[in-house]
């Protein structure tokens, strides 16, 4: 792990998911589990300093009450950290209902445990080539 300084604790401590959590870290990737692990047990809320500074949530109340409350939480401004311009939103994700139900429905069906079954084979094979 890098070095922890005097203003900022040793990378994927406690302390620095409490304060100054990095999912852009390189140190993240190959400790995720761990990682997110630890962000859980900070709170189910928790604020970054990173990249201008944004909002955790990683508690399973928190992500539900946000999922459910489109409106406090709309997604048609980005979802990506740190922000910037898209020539082309992420749909369904940066799209807000009532619009996000119509691009829903036309996706659910593609996505039923049959037809998800249906493709298993060709998807892992696919996964092992790549």
């Amino acid at each position: 792990m890098s070095e922890a300084t005097a203003d900022t604790p040793e990378p994927l401590s406690a302390a620095w998911c409490a304060e100054h959590f990095d999912h852009l870290n390189p140190l993240v990737g190959p400790n995720l589990q761990d990682t997110l692990a630890t962000l859980r047990s900070t709170g189910g809320l928790t604020h970054s300093d990173q990249h201008g500074g944004f909002w955790i949530a990683s508690g399973y109340e928190e992500v539900l009450a946000i999922a459910q409350d489109w409106e406090s939480f709309s997604s048609e401004h980005g979802i990506t950290v740190p922000s910037g311009p898209t020539s082309v939103p992420a749909i369904p994700e940066q799209v807000d209902p009532p619009r996000h139900r119509e691009f829903k429905r036309i996706i659910n069906a593609h996505f039923t445990p049959a037809v998800v079954l249906e493709r298993e084979a060709d998807t892992r094979a696919l996964v092992t080539e790549l």
